[in-house]
């Protein structure tokens, strides 16, 4: 059985994870918009805008922003599900011993 402390720990990782990856998306998203403004005024997007973008540049850019924003939130999802996994896992195969009677 999980203990409370170790459920506790690993839900609070997990909050915290996932309300940096909140502000990163927030804080990038502005960012990223700010670029793609940039990029289309130097023509880089070739004038299309960035939903048609022929060179694959942008768009990889843009996705490998949001997936680093995202990676606190699952590496605290992965934490607090290994935190409560890892005392369940070891009272399975603990040798328990019960005095004769």
């Amino acid at each position: 059985m999980t203990q409370f402390w170790n459920f506790c720990s690993g839900f609070f990782i997990m909050l915290i994870g996932i309300l940096i990856s909140l502000v990163l998306v927030l804080f990038v998203g502005g960012y990223l918009d700010r670029q793609m403004d940039i990029m289309i005024d130097t023509g880089i997007t070739g004038e299309e805008g960035t939903a048609w973008d022929t060179t694959g540049f942008v768009a990889t850019l843009t996705n490998l922003f949001y997936v680093i924003c995202c990676l606190p939130a699952v590496l605290g999802i992965i934490v607090f599900y290994l935190k409560i996994t890892e005392e369940q896992a070891y009272n399975a195969y603990a040798d328990y011993w019960y005095p004769e009677e």
